[in-house]
């Protein structure tokens, strides 16, 4: 199955246990496969179980924040788009969240509408990120390797311009 066509793992952390129900039912009916945890440290133990495409977290929970959730993920794992969920417009929190690395915030309530295209949207941005520096690696490898090449050349004079 080809990455494009199997069905996206979200991983929903959500401390209000009716929020978070009512969206991964949203999202399981719109043919994503859900995960579901109630507590920032059930988020970071499913993190570490399950392959997921994306997560979407509360940004106001008990014990730790979505943010302190947010740095620890994208410590273990960068590629992985989060997307936090907070109950206030907060402009500072949500400057915040971006500098840490954050892909994108929603303001409750939620639009079940809006859902799938901030979900696929950030899927792509990581995508397109993800092609970017693999493209950037295989450029810097290839000048290494020219001036490997050229090194080459300059010391053996019989040699040059074989290699």
């Amino acid at each position: 199955m080809s990455e494009e066509s199997r069905q996206k793992s979200v991983l929903i952390i959500e401390d209000d246990i009716n929020y978070g129900e009512m969206l991964a039912y949203a999202l399981s009916h719109l043919k994503y496969e859900v995960h579901l945890a109630y507590s920032a440290t059930g988020g970071l133990d499913m993190v570490r179980q399950k392959k997921l495409d994306i997560i979407l977290s509360d940004l106001n929970m008990p014990g730790m924040s979505g943010l302190e959730v947010a740095q620890r993920i994208l410590k273990m794992y960068l590629d992985i788009p989060i997307v936090l969920i907070t109950g206030m417009n907060d402009l500072s929190l949500v400057k915040q969240a971006l500098e840490i690395g954050v892909s994108d915030y929603l303001v409750k309530p939620v639009s079940i509408d809006q859902l799938p295209v901030v979900i696929e949207r950030n899927l792509q941005r990581k995508l397109l990120e993800k092609k970017m520096l693999q493209e950037n690696k295989a450029d810097a490898l290839f000048k290494a390797l020219k001036a490997l090449m050229r090194a080459l050349d300059a010391k053996d004079p019989y040699t040059f311009g074989h290699s």
